[in-house]
């Protein structure tokens, strides 16, 4: 399941015919942008990961990842995150493509 990706997908489909290349350029962004997301998500689950390794060893485990609603919902959130992610990638490139049609530098026809 892919809803945000897909609606991505979706609004540049229906938008593409119309944007600047001023608006081009700027939606291409995205790409770069989702390359850094995903580097700091994965510095949250590094962090995520030790905390419930040192839990674990804890006389008395606590913390949030205690009980499987609690895992439930982080890998929930984690799988939405991964969805944006695809998605900025995605209409990142789709926009380039886009812009280099525009500008008659080759892409996608």
């Amino acid at each position: 399941m892919t809803p945000i990706t897909d609606a991505f997908q979706t609004l540049f489909s229906s938008a593409k015919e119309n944007l600047s290349l001023e608006a081009l350029d700027t939606l291409t962004i995205l790409a770069e942008e989702a390359g850094n997301e995903a580097r700091r998500l994965s510095g949250v689950c590094s962090a995520l990961a030790c905390l419930v390794q040192n839990a674990e060893d804890a006389r008395a485990p606590s913390g949030s990842f205690q009980h499987p609603s609690s895992v439930f919902d982080l890998l929930c959130h984690l799988s939405v995150s991964l969805d944006a992610i695809s998605g900025m990638i995605e209409t990142g490139h789709l926009a380039e493509d886009r812009a280099r049609e525009l500008r008659g530098i080759g892409g996608a026809a």
